[in-house]
């Protein structure tokens, strides 16, 4: 009887140490993909900046009001987002 006791007692023991493992684990990757996934999108949120105002500069500074708003929904269609100028 006592040597069931014991492999309960080690099956559990070691069923412990893989649980906690695994979940300092996927706290810690959890944390690592959060920051890259962060990270990329600050990346293409500045592509997504300097490509719109790179277009805007090459149809001219001097916008009128109804061009400025042409060339914004323009922009917002391209990238699927909202563009203001």
């Amino acid at each position: 009887m006592t040597g069931g006791r014991f492999a309960r007692r080690l099956a559990l023991a070691v069923a412990a140490v893989i649980a906690v493992a695994l979940g300092a684990t996927g706290a810690a990757l959890t944390r690592e993909l959060r920051q890259r996934l962060v990270d990329d999108l600050s990346r293409g949120l500045q592509t997504q900046a300097r490509l719109a105002a790179q277009r805007a500069q090459a149809a001219g500074v001097a916008l009128s009001a109804g061009s400025a708003q042409a060339e914004a929904r323009e922009l917002a269609a391209a990238c699927a987002c909202r563009a203001t100028l």
